[in-house]
């Protein structure tokens, strides 16, 4: 770097007296502007290529996962007969339902809230029951033993529900 210094400030009146040849002005905006659009271009195209960059990443991480969201519900809905789906189904349906008419009785004295504790209590408790019997009945290779097991208990769980019910029903009437 110096060196070019030095020689400019040795030669400087050579440099100062010459004058651009004619047309250097034009030549030199063409250039400008031909150098700016392939600057715009290069930017366009970098613009381009990090947004596909981006899209393949998006794409990378979303299919892979979809593919084993879709598989994972595709067994899930396979692993049991679908008798047994139609049956919990069903039982469950009856369940909530009644459940929800527990629920809705309006709690008066002491007795009642104990019944209706007690009966909250025991259907979560079967509740735990039908799903440890649900995991041996998917190890056992669809026993039908355990078949007949889950379907006793979702239909001693609406049973109890309904007694539950007739009872807090009944204190509620020799209340009025």
């Amino acid at each position: 770097m110096y060196n070019i210094e030095s020689k400019i400030k040795e030669n400087r009146t050579f440099f100062d007296d010459l004058e651009p040849k004619e047309g250097h002005e034009q030549r030199f905006s063409r250039r400008l502007k031909q150098a700016q659009s392939e600057e715009r271009k290069k930017l366009h195209i970098f613009q381009w290529h990090r947004l596909l960059k981006v899209a393949v990443v998006v794409f990378i991480l979303i299919v892979p996962s979809a593919i084993l969201f879709e598989n994972h519900y595709a067994n899930g809905a396979s692993e049991y007969p679908a008798e047994y789906i139609q049956a919990r189904q069903y039982y469950q349906r009856m369940v909530d339902v009644k459940e929800q008419k527990v629920a809705s009785i309006t709690v008066t004295d002491s007795v009642t809230l104990r019944i209706k504790n007690e009966a909250i209590m025991e259907v979560a408790e079967m509740k735990k029951n039908i799903s440890m019997l649900e995991n041996d009945y998917k190890e056992t290779s669809l026993d039908d033993r355990l078949f007949t097991a889950l379907i006793s208990n979702y239909r001693m769980m609406s049973e109890m529900l309904d007694h539950v019910f007739i009872e807090l029903d009944n204190k509620q009437m020799k209340r009025r």
